[in-house]
């Protein structure tokens, strides 16, 4: 998933930090879009009902059921559109929007002729339960990005609480699950502040759920077109341009929380925070004047 992870646990056995690890490392080499043997990378390939993992057949029904929910703002389906914006390897390998880089994209496979609607895309994927197959049609690529992480945080925490933890709390990417007894007064979460990364934004304090926070201003590099993010507009397939650069969301689990606050960049404002009471979860929004916009039942959070 190209990020770091990081665990805290109380209680368990001797051994829950090893199993814990082990569990991280098997999400990654089935989901991640750079290795060639991933479970994401062989479906995408290969056009036809590919058996793979239980774990990657529960990553996509999220992802598609996260697809629904926010009415297409979140969309699974723009794995071509990342790789022809020029993220088609780890992020670290790309160049810094200084640096100059180019991109070029392969006329052949790579070049977009047009966007076609989102539920019509999702429709296309075809997940058989019973057989553990996902099938991805040609001219489709599903893209993990906005749910993953959320997604593993989940796991890995469901994995402590059977391991025998009492309380968790999982970091994946920056994308938290918080789960079992929380601490006295609970959790205590900074939220970066975009613009000034050296003092908090807001600290919310929650018991459990998920926290996931997904900006604009991060994972960007430059292309023969201008800057790009990693943050794709479904209507347009390219980099958003809405008036949102961050989003933080609370939720019941992570995987909603990271695909809420990714669809509340793309949204914009007014919508996001739209999307957001009407998903039953909470949050806030940063604009690109560096204007907070809370939800209307963010304040019990709020430290």
């Amino acid at each position: 998933m190209g990020t770091s992870a990081r665990v805290w646990v109380h209680g368990g056995p001797d051994d829950l930090a090893p199993r814990l690890e082990a569990r991280v490392e098997e999400l990654e080499a089935a989901w991640s879009r750079f290795r060639d043997d991933s479970d994401v990378s062989r479906m995408n390939a290969s056009h036809a009902p590919t058996h793979v993992g239980d774990d990657t057949v529960d990553l996509v029904r999220h992802a598609l059921l996260a697809s629904w929910e926010t009415a297409g703002w979140f969309d699974p389906t723009l794995g071509l559109e990342v790789a022809a914006a020029g993220y088609d390897c780890d992020f670290a390998r790309l160049a810094p929007l200084h640096e100059g880089f180019v991109m070029t994209v392969d006329a052949d496979t790579r070049t977009l002729t047009g966007v076609r609607p989102w539920r019509g895309r999702c429709a296309t994927i075809d997940v058989n339960v019973a057989e553990a197959t996902v099938t991805i049609p040609d001219g489709v690529a599903f893209d993990p990005g906005g749910i993953g992480k959320g997604r593993a945080a989940d796991l890995v925490a469901r994995r402590a609480l059977e391991c025998g933890a009492t309380s968790v709390l999982v970091d994946i990417g920056g994308d938290l699950r918080l789960a079992g007894s929380p601490p006295a007064g609970g959790w205590r979460v900074d939220v970066e502040d975009p613009d000034n990364p050296v003092t908090p934004l807001v600290t919310l304090r929650t018991d459990a759920g998920g926290v996931a926070t997904s900006s604009s201003t991060r994972r960007r590099w430059s292309t023969a077109a201008g800057p790009r993010h990693h943050l794709l507009d479904p209507a347009t397939g390219t980099s958003s341009t809405s008036d949102v650069s961050t989003a933080t969301v609370i939720a019941t689990e992570a995987w909603w929380a990271e695909a809420l606050a990714t669809a509340a960049v793309v949204a914009g404002v007014d919508q996001a925070l739209e999307l957001l009471r009407a998903s039953g979860a909470t949050g806030m929004v940063v604009d690109r004047h560096g204007v907070r916009h809370d939800a209307h039942d963010l304040e019990p959070f709020l430290c």
